[in-house]
């Protein structure tokens, strides 16, 4: 405002500062008269899952307006009486550890938080008021997916997706974590977990991956849930005999029957499948004649005569020997050997 006064000779006039002080005569109300909120099955302790807001009329820079929010009761007081916890400067609403760990939709689905709000930092003489908060307690499909078991060496194209989760609950990120190298297992903003370059099942036979899911603040929201990748076999290993060649003798009287030599090759395929289940044939004989002289075991390898007599044969003799896997079926792998006798 601006005063003036007059003397004999002069007019003077100056401006007078009026500062009305605020007073501490508004009391504080929760801006929603009905406050409700859900808690998802899983959720960690301490993350927020609601909020509870309130205005005050005095002046904001003020302790007048300075809001502090307390909870008072909960009902029902099951499993425990302290499920909740509320931050008393923003108002967010959490589960306790216990809350965490004995959260049950089935034994119970709502509770009723009796919540207070304070001006004055919660002094006490400052106003209050109260309200309910109504908590609906839900179900999650945060859960471990189902083990995958992928076939070494799939053609593609990649990425393949192989698997999916998903939170249920507010705005979630997700992240893999496990021994695998990097990028080999990736998962897109909508749970979708993708496989990008083909599994080689002799290198790694299986994976656990850990599956993290976050607030967009880096908190974990929940505990990280698991996905076990099981690498199935191709027959993509061939049989191997430990040499090339081989020599050994044959009595010129052994008889029919006689065992000359046993034969083994070794597969890397999976020792569970027909991949390493190998078998022996005896498909060259030099020189030919007389024919049917010797003959090699399918099952063991072992190399017996097969004449009733080894007079008048040839001083030496070479045999070619293979080894199949797979029962010797279509797809089988094979390798050859050759035995000078």
């Amino acid at each position: 405002m601006q005063v003036s006064f007059r003397t004999s000779e002069h007019r003077q006039s100056f401006t007078v500062e009026v500062c009305v002080i605020d007073k501490n005569d508004n009391v504080p109300t929760f801006i929603e008269e009905s406050m409700r909120g859900s808690v998802q099955l899983g959720l960690l302790k301490g993350i927020p899952f609601m909020q509870v807001e309130a205005l005050d009329r005095d002046d904001r820079n003020t302790a007048h307006a300075e809001l502090r929010f307390i909870l008072m009761e909960q009902t029902p007081r099951i499993p425990s009486s302290q499920m909740f916890f509320i931050n008393s400067i923003t108002g967010e609403v959490s589960l306790t550890e216990e809350g965490a760990s004995t959260l049950d939709p089935e034994m119970c689905g709502r509770y009723k938080l009796s919540v207070m709000v304070k001006d004055m930092a919660g002094k006490a003489n400052a106003f209050f008021s109260s309200g309910i908060v109504t908590v609906e307690v839900t179900g999650n499909t945060w859960a471990s997916p189902d083990p995958v078991r992928l076939q070494e060496n799939l053609p593609g194209p990649y990425p393949i997706p192989i698997s999916q989760v998903k939170w249920s609950g507010s705005q979630a990120e997700y992240s893999l974590e496990g021994e695998f190298p990097e990028m080999l297992f990736t998962i897109s903003r909508e749970g979708v977990i993708y496989l990008n370059a083909p599994l080689d099942r002799e290198t790694q036979d299986q994976f656990q991956i850990s599956i993290v899911v976050e607030r967009p603040d880096g908190r974990e929201i929940a505990k990280p849930v698991e996905l076990r990748v099981m690498v199935g076999d191709a027959n993509d290993n061939r049989p191997t005999f430990p040499q090339a060649q081989y020599h050994t003798v044959v009595k010129e009287l052994s008889a029919r029957g006689t065992e000359i030599l046993t034969v083994q090759a070794a597969d890397n395929d999976d020792p569970k499948t027909d991949n390493v289940r190998i078998f022996y044939r005896l498909v060259g004989q030099i020189p030919e004649s007389p024919r049917a002289l010797f003959r090699v075991d399918r099952d063991s390898g072992v190399i017996s005569v097969q004449a009733d007599s080894m007079e008048g044969t040839a001083p030496q003799y070479t045999l070619t020997i293979t080894a199949e896997d797979a029962k010797g079926d279509f797809g089988a792998m094979q390798n050859t050997a050759f035995f000078l006798l």
